[in-house]
C-alpha cells in the first residue's frame, strides 16, 4: 500500500514537473524565436535610406549564375538564414553596405548601388587636388544603416580634378567627408542625389594662423600661459573656444587652422577684469601677428 502511494506521488511530482516545463517553454519561446529572427535580419533600403518593400536579391555563386534569390517583406525585411554566407555574393541592383555585429544582433543592410562623389573646391571655387580626405559617420544620419568599415578607414586624396569617387557602392548611409589636414577649413558639404549618383559638395579654403607675443607692462616675456581662440558661443563664460595652444619661453604662441572670420584670443590664466581679449580678423590662408601686453 505505501510502495503503490510513494509511486503514485513521484508520478504526479513527474507531470507537475513536466507541466512547468511546457509552461515556461511556451513562455520564453517567443522571446527566444524573436532574438533568433533579430540575429538574421536583412534590410533593403534604396538611395535616399527608405526601405525598399518586395525588394528581390539575387546572390551568385563562384560561376556566376544566381545561386539564392531572397524576397524582402512589406518593411524591406527579410529573415532569412542563407544571407550570412551569401552576403558578399549579391548582384544586381543592390550592394551590401555593412554588416552589424555589435548590438546585440548580426544585422545585414543592402541598400540601392551606384556612386557617391566628393567634390572639393577652394574660395575661389577652383579645384582642390591632392587632398587628404577622411570619411566618417555624420552626427545625424537619414537611416540607422552604416557603410562597410573598409570604406571608412581608407585614406583618401583628391585626384587633379577635386574629387573623390566611391562607385558600386550602396547610396543609403551619408557620409561626412572631412579633410585631413590643419593647413585647410571646411564648411558643412551639401549633398545631391540624382538617381544612382550622390555629390557631395564641399568648400574648403586654406586655413589661416595667429601668431602673439605675450609680455608683461615691462616688456618681459611672459611663458607657459594658456591662450585660445574663440568666437562667441553660448555658454556661460560667452565663449566657444576652436583652438588652444600656449605661449613658450619667449612669450610666444602659434594657433593654425582657423576658418576665416573674427575671433578673440583669450588667455585664460589672466583675470578677464584685467584684460580684455583681443579682437582679430581672419582671411582665408592669411598669417596674423599680434602682439599682447598683460598687466
Amino acid at each position: 500500500m505505501n510502495t503503490t502511494l510513494v509511486r503514485r506521488a513521484r508520478i504526479a511530482e513527474y507531470l507537475l514537473l513536466v507541466t512547468l516545463c511546457a509552461v515556461a517553454a511556451a513562455i520564453l519561446y517567443p522571446v527566444f524565436a524573436l532574438k533568433s529572427s533579430r540575429s538574421r535580419q536583412t534590410f533593403v533600403f534604396d538611395e535616399n535610406g527608405k526601405p525598399v518593400p518586395h525588394a528581390r536579391l539575387a546572390f551568385a555563386g563562384a560561376s556566376g549564375k544566381i545561386q539564392r534569390t531572397i524576397t524582402a517583406d512589406e518593411y524591406g525585411r527579410s529573415y532569412d538564414r542563407a544571407v550570412s554566407s551569401l552576403a558578399g555574393a549579391v548582384t544586381g541592383e543592390y550592394a551590401l553596405q555593412r554588416i552589424n555585429p555589435n548590438t546585440g544582433w548580426t544585422g545585414y543592410v543592402f541598400a540601392r548601388r551606384g556612386t557617391q562623389v566628393f567634390t572639393f573646391r577652394d574660395e575661389a571655387n577652383q579645384p582642390m587636388p591632392d587632398v587628404p580626405v577622411i570619411l566618417t559617420y555624420p552626427a545625424k544620419r537619414t537611416t540607422a544603416s552604416r557603410p562597410a568599415d573598409s570604406l571608412t578607414r581608407a585614406n583618401y586624396h583628391t585626384n587633379a580634378n577635386g574629387e573623390i569617387i566611391l562607385s558600386n557602392i550602396g547610396l543609403a548611409q551619408r557620409f561626412e567627408p572631412v579633410v585631413d589636414d590643419i593647413r585647410y577649413s571646411t564648411e558643412p558639404p551639401t549633398v545631391l542625389v540624382v538617381g544612382d549618383r550622390i555629390t557631395y559638395r564641399v568648400s574648403v579654403e586654406r586655413a589661416a594662423t595667429v601668431i602673439g607675443y605675450l609680455s608683461d607692462a615691462f616688456g618681459k616675456p611672459v611663458a607657459q600661459q594658456r591662450v585660445a581662440v574663440a568666437e562667441q558661443g553660448d555658454n556661460a563664460s560667452g565663449f566657444y573656444d576652436l583652438r588652444r595652444s600656449a605661449t613658450d619661453s619667449n612669450g610666444k604662441f602659434v594657433i593654425r587652422g582657423l576658418a576665416s572670420g573674427d575671433y578673440k584670443v583669450r588667455f585664460p590664466d589672466r583675470s578677464p577684469k584685467a584684460l580684455v581679449a583681443p579682437t582679430v580678423t581672419l582671411r582665408p590662408g592669411e598669417t596674423k601677428t599680434m602682439r599682447v601686453t598683460v598687466p
